[in-house]
């Protein structure tokens, strides 16, 4: 091949090839691809281990592929998956698993299908599987044969929302189209509950959302009695209770309210009191509770969030992080090194970037 810069000419050269040497090429091609592969993933793994996708402005592994290296969605999930499978791996399992990719006998499709399973192990507080036998299980199988072998290691772990399983619970299997619109609105909301459930799946977001709704309409309907509240106890960042669950009108009965403190012993009260005592007895509750950090109030943060335009506010040059999910206040100069809560000092940062900037500042390894 002289030019293959030139589609025409190579075009042309292709065409006056024997056949037996358009085989040959092809499939030194296939092996090269699948080295570079390798090449690949384990370039994307040394940059996940120094976090350099968000210090040069990409709040994740998945906007840095895409983006930055500008794979196609489909690729960048297999080859960060086969990466982050890779990562767990003993150096021998690490070695053996890479000359299995490069020689075609393990696929990067069922790569990715053993880290969704373990992956699925764990959220369902499964023991995880060996990473060797699942390995051994993955080579020379075909995707669908793979898929019944982890079957039968745990069922309950596939993928629930890819793979159609008929259960005697009764599950149901919804499959809709949905508008870019209410797409985007279902990010949004998987972004603002992050922290509450991480990386929420849709099944999850769902089932949040169908509970929310299910109460809100419920109690409209006067099916359930509100008149009595119960407040729950809460940690050092403040009591739980918030005043829209409190009746405005009504007497209240709390029953226990429990606060963690610096002493041995937690702080609690018994009463039956009317709302406005509530209250007052909470503030004074939370003067006594230990506070690392001044409070930035509501209004502080509804600022905050209005002037980043509701994103990430990192940069990098000329790219700035485009990432809404997870966001947090951060302190360009921490407090522990004597920062201030003033505006000034205060920016939004998605998750990634703040823990980003927290290990570059102060030395805290972020995972």
């Amino acid at each position: 091949m002289k030019n293959p810069d030139s589609t025409s000419n190579f075009s042309r050269e292709l065409k006056s090839l024997p056949s037996d040497e358009l085989l040959s090429q092809t499939k030194g091609l296939a092996a090269e691809e699948r080295r570079i592969t390798v090449l690949l993933i384990s370039h994307l793994e040394e940059i996940q281990d120094r976090r350099l996708f968000a210090e040069i402005g990409f709040s994740s592994m998945w906007e840095f592929c895409t983006k930055y290296l500008k794979l196609s969605e489909g690729s960048a999930q297999r080859r960060i998956s086969a990466m982050r499978f890779v990562q767990r791996l003993t150096d021998n399992e690490k070695v053996t698993t890479k000359e299995a990719i490069a020689s075609g006998d393990l696929s990067l499709s069922n790569v990715t299908a053993l880290q969704s399973f373990i992956l699925a192990q764990k959220k369902r507080g499964i023991p995880p599987s060996n990473p060797s036998e699942l390995i051994s299980k993955a080579m020379a199988s075909s995707h669908r044969k793979l898929q019944a072998k982890l079957y039968e290691i745990s069922p309950e772990a596939l993928p629930t929302e890819r793979v159609k399983i008929v259960s005697a619970k009764k599950d149901h299997e919804l499959k809709f189209v949905v508008s870019d619109e209410l797409y985007q609105k279902l990010q949004k909301i998987r972004g603002l509950i992050a922290h509450k459930i991480p990386n929420a799946t849709l099944a999850e977001l769902t089932e949040l959302l169908a509970t929310e709704a299910l109460t809100r309409l419920t109690k409209k309907a006067g099916i359930e009695n509100s008149q009595t509240e119960t407040a729950s106890n809460s940690t050092h960042s403040g009591v739980a209770t918030s005043a829209s669950t409190l009746p405005t009108n009504k007497t209240l009965v709390v029953e226990k309210i429990s606060c963690t403190t610096t002493s041995t012993a937690p702080l609690a009260v018994t009463m039956t009191t009317s709302y406005s005592d509530v209250l007052s007895r909470l503030s004074a509750l939370r003067k006594q509770l230990p506070r690392k950090r001044a409070y930035l109030s509501v209004h502080l943060r509804r600022k905050l969030f209005s002037l980043a335009g509701g994103r990430c506010e990192y940069r990098f040059n000329e790219h700035r992080c485009t990432s809404t999910y997870a966001l947090e206040i951060d302190h360009e100069v921490p407090l522990a090194l004597n920062g201030t809560n003033n505006i000034s000092n205060l920016r939004v940062l998605c998750r990634s970037h703040n823990l980003q900037q927290a290990e570059k500042k102060i030395g805290t390894r972020a995972h």
